[in-house]
């Protein structure tokens, strides 16, 4: 898959997570964090498929890419952990391996606008709160 794609990383763990980066790279031209391990506020240490910082600090993306088998009991553990993140200030975005699979770019810029909705909206709290100070 390495010769087909313009943009490879060695440590995405599926061909889904590799159509996506190579998507998003190419849309974007900002390379993820890839695999990043995060020590979380429950004591456990997670590994964020691929990681963006957000416009303001400390929030940070994790974009999430479910694989095509995706039990029940995975969806629980996943909204436990999703929870413990987003105590921890970091946004999960969820996409499956059938909409990679489908259609690359699409799955690409659905994951880039929810990135840019949340970053407006941190941006219009962050000027609303801050515009009474001199």
């Amino acid at each position: 898959m390495k010769t087909y794609l313009l943009h490879y990383h060695d440590k995405c763990e599926s061909p889904a997570e590799l159509l996506l980066y190579n998507a998003i790279v190419e849309e974007i031209g900002i390379t993820p964090s890839v695999q990043l391990p995060w020590k979380c506020c429950n004591r456990k240490t997670y590994r964020l498929d691929f990681a963006y910082p957000a416009i303001i600090a400390p929030f940070l993306f994790n974009i999430e890419v479910d694989g095509v088998i995706y039990h029940n009991c995975r969806i629980q553990k996943d909204k436990w952990r999703d929870e413990a993140l987003k105590m921890d200030n970091v946004i999960v975005i969820r996409i499956t391996g059938k909409f990679i699979y489908k259609d690359p770019n699409a799955a690409a810029r659905e994951v880039i606008e929810k990135m840019q909705s949340f970053n407006n909206r941190l941006k219009k709290e962050y000027i609303d709160e801050n515009e009474g100070i001199s």
